[in-house]
């Protein structure tokens, strides 16, 4: 990719960035804020909706894309991504919808495999146009399972400042990485576009400088888990000849979120609560509970997992040691899955009395 497309790239983030200052203002305007609950870990009145700017810059570059304003970036086939580009914005007003008003779990759930299938289904024709039964079955069974997966996984990491857009933004730079070094620009470029709306809309909700002054809401954590799933969809797709080398890593690109999710999962299943509900009992509160960490230092600690995960899925794709990652793929939930199933609900702990660290301000 040539230096104009990272200039386009640059561009992008300041408008994730311009337009999420927008939605703080018509979020708080209209209402539209999340109130502290006790189940929530956030105990302050925030605005929602931030997903709304993510998805809305997401849809103008796949647009700026398809008409191939980008120098060095491949288009595979303008259909493709115009779906690409509409579809995550589809689920994203879905989002909105429970939002505000909520929505039955499974008539969200049905829209959002309706639009996993629907980009599924583009890019079946375009890289698959002759596939047999069993390489649908693969395509549309195991690859739309993984993306609804990871799409409501996304949405259950969701809870604490920063933290599903930084770890989707290093996972993306992660697949983007990968896909370049292997000459696929066109991946490359969706997962660096995916990158910079992340980028754009932490200035506004990572605890880098501030507390987050908007929240993404579903209508941003089930864009980004379906968008990043079909990312690596595709990339599985395009490198279906050499599966063995390249499939097993995929899902260390979004590892933190998978072993989030099992160690939830597996708790509330046999707590017998609702998996999809708020609450205090994800990894990250953990942290913050047991070792008296910072929302901060919280937010850096997964990025790092999350940047080691993907730094280790490269390294092992290109030296064609694939097998390695099977472990963390594999080995590492199970164990998550182990260790909650031992864990008693934590006694109730108000956020607002965890140590913080402290600063010292000069006089």
């Amino acid at each position: 990719m040539g230096s104009g497309t990272w200039i386009g790239l640059a561009v992008l983030v300041a408008i994730s960035c311009a337009l999420t200052r927008v939605m703080i203002s018509i979020s708080t305007r209209n209402g539209w804020v999340s109130h502290p609950r006790p189940d929530r870990w956030g105990q302050r009145t925030v605005a929602l909706m931030g997903g709304l700017a993510m998805s809305a810059t997401w849809l103008l570059g796949c647009i700026a894309w398809a008409l191939g304003l980008f120098p060095g970036v491949r288009v595979p086939s303008v259909v493709l991504v115009v779906t690409l580009g509409i579809f995550p914005v589809v689920l994203s007003i879905v989002g909105f919808v429970d939002d505000r008003k909520g929505m039955d779990p499974r008539t969200k759930l049905s829209a959002q495999a309706f639009c996993a299938l629907a980009v599924l289904m583009v890019m079946q024709l375009v890289y698959l146009p002759r596939a047999d039964l069993g390489a649908q079955a693969l395509l549309f069974g195991v690859g739309g399972l993984f993306v609804v997966g990871l799409s409501n996984s996304i949405n259950l990491l969701d809870n604490m400042d920063g933290l599903a857009a930084g770890v989707v933004a290093v996972g993306s730079a992660g697949l983007g990485s990968l896909a370049a070094m292997l000459g696929g620009t066109d991946i490359a470029f969706a997962s660096f576009l995916l990158c910079a709306i992340c980028i754009g809309f932490l200035v506004w909700n990572g605890p880098i400088v501030r507390p987050a002054q908007v929240f993404m809401g579903d209508c941003g954590s089930l864009m980004l888990g379906l968008v990043m799933g079909l990312l690596i969809v595709w990339f599985a797709l395009k490198t279906r000849v050499d599966a063995a080398v390249f499939w097993p890593v995929l899902p260390l690109f979004v590892a933190v979120p998978l072993w989030d999710t099992t160690f939830v999962v597996v708790r509330r299943l046999i707590e017998k609560r609702p998996v999809m509900l708020g609450g205090r009992d994800h990894l990250s509160h953990k942290f913050m509970i047991v070792n008296g960490s910072s929302e901060r230092q919280v937010f850096w600690l997964f990025l790092g997992i999350a940047g080691i995960t993907s730094g280790f899925a490269v390294e092992v794709a290109l030296r064609h040691m694939a097998f390695i990652s099977i472990f963390m793929s594999i080995g590492i939930p199970l164990a998550l899955a182990w260790l909650a199933s031992g864990l008693k609900e934590p006694p109730k702990v108000d956020p607002s009395q965890v140590p913080r660290k402290k600063t010292s301000k000069k006089r």
